[in-house]
């Protein structure tokens, strides 16, 4: 059986309108098998603790992203320290040619992802150059298809393609999401894959970007997050000595 990742959906915890338990019934009619739930900072790790038990009642696997939006350095310098070890999925929005080179040089992040609008150049051949080197994805969010109309859907889908089109040619990982704020604007996974060809995701790929893709980053990420993790091939394993594993 085919495991499919939704990894940007928002429930009412946070800027979402619907709750955590009609996102699982729904994301379980739509066949996928996991979801994040990127309510972080406004969900704090006891009440996901507890979503983490209902969320298997649905056969849907949770986990957790946080959101990073500002262009302020140091804020988010700070947020990436606070939140990095918390949570399965760190992403950052780019607004900021600044916020991009930074991040980019930065492997703790896993996932660059845009607003509706946004300007290309923000994802220039520095940037580009970097998230290959460390590992970042870039992430395609849906949501802006279906809740824009004219030109400002046509600037996202012309915007959005030279972003794909670079990373395809750096061999930057893709992802491809619903960002839904609601079940409502939830997609089922062959939806999301058919949207991905308009901005040059071909179908294959497409594929990819909702199961293999986001499952390599999240189990890399639930790995760092263990005890003891010091760097891939190290893990304190007692109180004195290391292992390499």
């Amino acid at each position: 059986m085919t495991n499919f990742y939704d990894v940007h959906t928002f429930s009412n915890h946070s800027i979402g309108e619907s709750n955590p338990e009609e996102i699982f019934e729904m994301a379980k009619r739509l066949d996928f098998q996991n979801i994040c739930l990127a309510d972080f900072p406004d969900m704090n790790v006891e009440e996901f603790k507890k979503l983490s038990k209902i969320a298997p009642e649905y056969n849907i696997n949770l986990f957790s992203r946080v959101d990073l939006i500002g262009n302020q350095i140091d804020e988010l310098k700070k947020d990436l320290k606070k939140f990095r070890r918390a949570v399965n999925l760190c992403a950052i929005m780019i607004t900021d040619k600044r916020v991009s080179r930074w991040a980019a040089r930065d492997s703790r992040f896993d996932i660059f992802f845009f607003p509706t609008k946004f300007d290309p150049k923000l994802f220039d051949r520095s940037s580009a150059n970097f998230c290959s080197e460390n590992s970042i994805a870039i992430e395609i969010n849906i949501r802006p298809l279906l809740k824009t109309y004219g030109v400002v859907r046509s600037k996202f889908l012309r915007n959005t393609r030279k972003v794909v089109d670079t990373a395809l040619k750096k061999e930057i990982v893709l992802l491809i999401s619903s960002g839904a704020k609601s079940i409502y604007e939830m997609r089922a996974p062959k939806e999301l894959i058919s949207l991905g060809t308009l901005i040059n995701i071909p179908e294959e790929l497409g594929k990819q970007c909702l199961t293999k893709n986001p499952e390599q980053i999240i189990t890399s990420n639930i790995e760092k997050m263990r005890e003891g993790y010091i760097t891939e091939g190290l893990r304190i394993i007692t109180n004195s000595g290391l292992e390499e594993t």
